[in-house]
């Protein structure tokens, strides 16, 4: 049997939890562009990375409160979740935009 990859696994995380297909993929795409935007795998990344990358995303990118809040929620469900990272002091200092 091969070993699940790490995108494997965080998908699997996700299915566990009974997320929406639609979700699962929304969240890993997030982490993801995460991933590329700094050019390292997401396990090596940590809580200040993740704030410049929201960062950008919300002041370059100047998406929708929506699709902040899904960037917000999937970084929450890989650090939090899936890798049991302390992620809440990064995202209480992350004001929610409102819909």
């Amino acid at each position: 049997m091969n070993p699940l990859s790490p995108r494997q696994k965080f998908i699997a995380y996700l299915v566990l939890r009974q997320l929406a297909p639609r979700t699962v993929q929304s969240y890993t795409d997030w982490v993801i562009q995460l991933s590329r935007f700094h050019n390292r795998p997401p396990a090596d990344l940590g809580n200040p990375e993740s704030s410049s990358w929201l960062l950008h995303l919300i002041e370059q990118r100047k998406l929708s409160a929506s699709s902040i809040n899904l960037a917000i929620n999937a970084l929450r469900s890989f650090y939090g979740g899936h890798l049991g990272r302390e992620i809440e002091p990064l995202l209480a200092g992350v004001k929610r935009p409102a819909r």
